[in-house]
């Protein structure tokens, strides 16, 4: 069957679960504590739809301190999904995904697909922003899809990959592949630069 790769990219604030549904994607782990991402990571990932066709998916993993966001763009070339995440339990978090949505808006790639995702659905107890204050969001930014989900437990994972499977089988119907397999040319150093608390 032939693979279909696509370029997808994880963005928003520091500390909203990035890494950790990067690695629960990569290699179905998880830790409580995370170190901080400099610059970015990347894997392949392999998706299969309802119609046994395979997507190879080529996910990147990027920085969210605001000192790196000049370099954020350069991960957009050639995307054909980004998904902007926020934590459920952080206001701020949540406050910052409007300047995001203006940088994917000024920098990236015209056909690119925003998805915005809600990590951490796990620390109902401590939820800050209602689901429904998340679907208006999505609205007013112009993603095109939305769901909450908990890295840690895996709880809504599945919607999210099968909505990127779905759009996958369109955009293929249409004949629009997008190779995941090339990243910015960029001088970041360590992967890591310190650690901090990633609950989700």
């Amino acid at each position: 069957m032939i693979m279909n790769k696509i370029k997808t990219v994880l963005i928003g604030d520091s500390g909203v679960g990035k890494t950790c549904i990067f690695q629960r994607l990569d290699n179905d782990s998880f830790k409580e504590e995370m170190t901080s991402t400099v610059g970015g990571s990347f894997c392949n990932i392999t998706l299969q739809n309802d119609k046994g066709t395979y997507y190879e998916i080529g996910l990147w993993d990027t920085a969210g301190q605001e000192r790196f966001r000049n370099i954020i763009p350069l991960y957009f070339q050639r995307a054909t999904f980004v998904i902007l995440m926020y934590d459920i339990s952080s206001r701020d978090s949540f406050n910052g995904l409007k300047k995001w949505a203006e940088i994917i808006k000024d920098k990236g790639p015209e056909n690119t697909q925003l998805f915005l995702v809600g990590n951490k659905s796990d620390l109902e107890k401590e939820r800050a922003i209602p689901m429904s204050e998340g679907e208006k969001q999505a609205e007013e930014i112009g993603a095109v899809f939305f769901c909450e989900l908990s890295a840690k437990t895996r709880i809504g994972l599945d919607i999210l990959l099968k909505e990127i499977t779905d759009r996958c089988e369109v955009l293929s119907s249409i004949s629009f592949e997008v190779s995941a397999l090339q990243g910015p040319s960029v001088k970041t150093g360590a992967e890591v630069l310190r650690k901090s608390e990633c609950r989700c």
